[in-house]
């Protein structure tokens, strides 16, 4: 088996990959922004994390790893990515969320913009316990 056969080693896991995916989505469709199935993206909980597709995690969410929202009607241009601790993470309190809404422009295939949030910080600047533990996080905000 190859080393990222896709059964195995799903390849899309970071937030980055999530943005990539999501830039390609609307560039060939057009019409909106994907859900992670659409898109192809994938990200299971963890240990240590929730990942969904929601406002907040929990461990019942998300237990495919394509995230919960099944549809997205035709014209809806948001959709989100966020990651929900399970404990405290040094100052970080537990049940914290770094959170990436993506919004499509228009609906001809138009920029995506990401508006990344840490609980306690937003967009690249900012401080917070938990911003601190994934200072690139924050990069990924291209909203104005």
């Amino acid at each position: 088996m190859k080393k990222n056969d896709i059964n195995t080693n799903p390849i899309p896991k970071t937030p980055a990959d999530y943005v990539k995916l999501q830039d390609a989505y609307v560039a060939e469709k057009g019409i909106r922004v994907g859900t992670w199935k659409e898109i192809g993206y994938l990200m299971k909980n963890s240990s240590n994390f929730y990942y969904c597709d929601a406002a907040a995690c929990t461990n019942s969410t998300n237990a495919a790893g394509y995230g919960d929202v099944t549809t997205i009607d035709e014209y809806i241009f948001v959709s989100n990515w966020t990651a929900t601790n399970v404990a405290t993470l040094n100052d970080c309190n537990a049940n914290s969320h770094w959170t990436l809404t993506t919004s499509g422009n228009s609906s001809a295939g138009g920029l995506v913009s990401y508006s990344a949030t840490v609980d306690g910080a937003s967009g690249k600047t900012g401080a917070g316990n938990c911003a601190v533990l994934t200072p690139n996080f924050r990069l990924l905000h291209t909203a104005s």
